[in-house]
Parts: C-alpha cells; structure tokens; sequence
C-alpha cells in the first residue's frame, strides 16, 4: 500500500511500492519505535519530494550550479559530502551556505549580501546564488550527538577537559557554559597575544562571532550575538545544548530564503541503506533535472545501519546500552545523566527536525 505521509514505519520497499514494518523477530518492536522516532525515513522524504515535484523541473530556481551541506559537529557531513560528490560528479558540492558548514548561517546572510562580511574560500556562493543552489540540512539526535562531542569536543578547548572521565565530567561537560575558560584563555592569550583579539581571523568570522578570535581551530566558540532569542546583544550560550538549539533555528531559517532546501537526519540516511539513498537522491535529481550516479557512492553506504542505530542511546529508547559498545553508553546511561541532558535539551528546537523527547528513563 502507499504510505502515508505521517507515518514512519517503512522498510526497504520493492520498486513501486512500500511497505510498513511489522514488529517480527528480524524486527522487533524496538526498532518500530526506533523508526517513529527517526523524524522522515528515506522513502518518506523522496515521496514528499515527488509529490510536490513541478512538472517543469526546479522552474522555481533555473538551472542548479551548486549542492551545499550544514551540520553541526558529529553529525554525519563528511561521510555525506563524500557520498553527494559520488552521487552528482556534474555538480559542485561544498561544505558552506554563508558561512563553513557547522557554523551559524542565516544570522550572516545580510552582511554577506552587503558585502560588510568576507567571502573567503568562496564560501557564500549559494548564500548569495540560492536559486541555483541545492541546500541539504543534516542532523544526528541529541543524546547521541551530545555524547559525541564530548568524546571529541572539536573546536572547544575549554570543553576539552572533560572528555572520557566518566558520568560527573560529562554531566559538567553538558552544563558548561560555552565560552573559553580560564586556564584555556590564559593559556591562548599567552600563545596569541593581540593576534588572538584581531578579526577577521577565520573562515568569514567577524569580532563579535565569537568569544574569542584567533587562528587557533581548537577555540571556536560562537557567541549569542545576531540570535534574536538574546535581542541581539552578544552573550554567552549555557552550554552545547542551548547552542545546538539556536543552530538549528539558524539553519531551519535558511528555508525561508533557499527555495531547494532539504532537511534530513543522519538516523534516517543510515536507516534506509542503499536503497534508500539511491531513492532519497533519485527524487531531489528528478526535481531538479540532475543526473544521479547512485552506483558511484555503493560502497559508501555504512553496514548494517538497522543494527547499529538499535545500538545507539537513541536507538536504544534511552533504556539500556548494547554491550559491545559500551565505551560509549555511561556518559548517560544513568538517570543522574540523562536528567542533565534532558534538562539542557530545547525540545521545541528538537521537533522542528522530528526528534522527540524520552518520557522516562
């Protein structure tokens, strides 16, 4: 039968045709659940695609020149614009909208337009051409992209102090502000001198960006300033996940002026494996009249994506941690954690990408 557009529940259907997914012993009830949470699978995106599909293709926006990725840190981009290149060698794809991919992009496409901000690198190419431009906003879930950074906090050297030492540095880890601190502003300040106070001094940041300019990538916290949640005035954000929850306010905003714009999250590129990829990316290239090369990006598609999402805290419901990979289960497998992450998560934020808030532990 055909799907609906707000269920979920598919596995890999025969050409033509979908199928919904029937808790069984290959699929227990578990991974139902898995999949209702996952926001849009694969197949639901490619329908929606078709469904609002022109009959003169991408008519709205003229011929497409470029594919542009954003995500946050720890969400899948790399293996994704490794997979976008394969799949549309014809076109070129690059990490950046106004600003590089995990920055944020809608609060600096005024001054990019005016030209008050640097276009480096030639980042800005589809913030100032998005009718020619296709824009995909990638996401992970929360629990597992919380644990992630912690893990390796990229360019968060504060932050940096409390990675793998077990559930009270993670709990710290989740509550502290998100600005350089201390030891770590002494120490580049000694490094940098006035050089650290200097901008523009990375990628297309100005002064006001961050909490502190430099060249060092290990320290690049990004202030409140631009966020009209804070009307404007530059201030800190109270942790990772207050920052992650105005990044993706930032990056939905780009919709309002990007007309090829494409939300999808790591969970359900990975839940539909090949053939949902081949799909997902058949719809956007029918779309936008693109040649899909799907055999090139084959043997790019991670295995056992079912198995592995089950394996994750998200996957898991937030209940237990599969043992083989407990390495990474007890930054929040306990109550004392996960109240703490609940507790930074801005659930509202979450909804507006299909994530959906555990009721209890």
């Amino acid at each position: 039968k055909d799907f609906k557009a707000s269920s979920a529940s598919y596995l890999s259907p025969p050409p033509g045709t979908h199928r919904v997914l029937r808790p069984t012993s290959r699929n227990p009830t578990s991974l139902n659940e898995l999949i209702k949470r996952l926001g849009n699978s694969t197949y639901e995106l490619a329908k929606d695609i078709r469904r609002t599909t022109k009959k003169a293709n991408n008519k709205d926006g003229g011929p497409i020149r470029r594919i542009a990725l954003i995500a946050e840190r720890h969400s899948g981009s790399t293996w994704l614009f490794k997979v976008l290149q394969e799949a549309f060698p014809g076109v070129q794809v690059q990490q950046s909208v106004c600003m590089y991919k995990h920055w944020f992009q809608d609060r600096h496409r005024e001054e990019t337009i005016s030209g008050k901000r640097g276009c480096s690198k030639g980042y800005c190419f589809p913030c100032l051409n998005p009718e020619s431009t296709i824009i995909f906003n990638l996401w992970r879930n929360p629990y597992d992209w919380i644990v992630a950074l912690n893990e390796i906090p990229w360019h968060s050297i504060s932050h940096g102090y409390y990675s793998k030492k077990g559930h009270i540095d993670f709990i710290a880890f989740v509550n502290k502000e998100w600005k350089v601190h201390g030891p770590a502003r002494q120490y580049m300040l000694k490094k940098q001198g006035k050089k650290a106070l200097q901008a523009p001094c990375l990628d297309n940041f100005q002064k006001n960006d961050l909490d502190f300019v430099c060249s060092k990538a290990s320290a690049i916290y990004e202030t409140t300033a631009g966020d009209p949640h804070y009307n404007g005035t530059q201030s800190y954000y109270a942790g990772p996940l207050e920052m992650r929850a105005a990044k993706i306010r930032d990056f939905m905003s780009v919709g309002k002026w990007a007309p090829n714009f494409y939300t999808v999250t790591y969970e359900a590129l990975l839940f539909g494996g090949y053939d949902g990829l081949r799909d997902y990316f058949d719809a956007v290239a029918q779309r936008h009249n693109l040649t899909h090369h799907p055999e090139k990006y084959r043997e790019l598609v991670l295995p056992t994506s079912r198995n592995k999402l089950l394996s994750t805290f998200y996957g898991s419901g937030g209940k237990k941690c599969n043992q083989k990979i407990l390495a990474k289960c007890p930054l929040i497998a306990n109550p004392a954690a996960l109240q703490a992450v609940q507790s930074k998560i801005d659930h509202q934020a979450e909804r507006l990408l299909g994530y959906h808030k555990f009721d209890e532990y």
